[in-house]
């Protein structure tokens, strides 16, 4: 599952800002309605993931894909959606979304960026930059961050 696509409910603000990361494009809005996300889901052909059983319940009988989702945390949440949709995703910063606002983003060298702070520009070379919003981002202390839940979320997946 390549190109899939999910809308994501007001409750799973984290999990969509991941999911982003890993690349996949997810709409998501903290105020969005329930009528809206089905609206979305069924216009734009994307996966409904929730914590609200009567919005999967509502999808499913309209005929659209929604996953009704488990998990205590963003390490649980992402292995169980990656596992009932049989996904295998390594985190790649040529294929992250801008965890903000979904776009794609550009690499772009330390002259072409922006609002960066001085320690951050000496230490790196490569950065990336949201196409929309503008936000930059590099491989600081967060990617490691990142890195260190993928790996959390491949060991869930290889116990299963």
């Amino acid at each position: 599952m390549k190109n899939v696509s999910f809308i994501v409910d007001g409750m799973l603000g984290s999990l969509a800002r991941k999911l982003r990361i890993y690349g996949f494009d997810v709409f998501y809005s903290s105020t969005i309605k329930d009528e809206d996300v089905i609206e979305i889901a069924s216009r734009e052909n994307r996966i409904i993931l929730s914590r609200d059983k009567e919005l999967c319940r509502k999808a499913l009988v309209k005929g659209l894909n929604a996953l009704y989702i488990e998990g205590r945390d963003d390490v649980e949440r992402i292995a169980f959606v990656f596992k009932k949709l049989n996904i295998k995703r390594d985190l790649d910063l040529l294929e992250t979304r801008c965890p903000l606002c979904n776009a794609r983003l550009s690499t772009t060298s330390r002259e072409h960026v922006k609002s960066v702070p001085k320690g951050v520009l000496e230490r790196h070379s490569v950065f990336y930059v949201c196409e929309n919003c503008g936000q930059v981002y590099w491989k600081g202390s967060h990617w490691e961050k990142l890195l260190q839940m993928d790996r959390e979320v491949k060991a869930r997946l290889s116990k299963r």
